[in-house]
């Protein structure tokens, strides 16, 4: 299937969000990443076309995040998906969670936009929500 001129646009600025979100871990002390990753918390009744461009959102930034040559982190991809729901005025919790693996404690991120799980939800059964 090709992309519309529109969509390889959107395909271009989820990238410039991915390298933000990278940056911004990189950067960015963990406490204050977590204080402003947390005003959102309190999500709003949504409407069906805000879910919807939430979802459109997580999906697109794990496609374009899987063809990155520095492979963004959960975390990475987690804060480029709240920069860009924030734009939309679609309000989001990011959570952290841990596990204990074979090697130690294992850490993932995820966000939520109401009870849905946008991006990296697919294995949070598996964490213990510390966020």
């Amino acid at each position: 299937m090709q992309l519309t001129v529109g969509d390889k646009l959107f395909h271009l600025s989820v990238l410039g969000y991915l390298v933000l979100g990278s940056l911004g871990v990189l950067l960015i002390p963990f406490r204050t990443l977590e204080k402003w990753a947390r005003t959102d918390q309190q999500p709003a009744a949504l409407d069906w076309s805000a879910e919807q461009q939430a979802k459109m959102i997580g999906a697109v930034v794990e496609k374009v995040a899987s063809h990155c040559f520095w492979r963004p982190s959960c975390l990475q991809q987690s804060v480029a998906v709240i920069l860009m729901l924030r734009r939309r005025h679609i309000p989001s919790h990011l959570h952290l969670g841990v596990r204990q693996g074979e090697n130690g404690l294992e850490a993932h991120a995820w966000v939520n936009v109401g009870e849905i799980a946008i991006i990296g939800g697919e294995i949070r059964p598996k964490y213990v929500d510390l966020l």
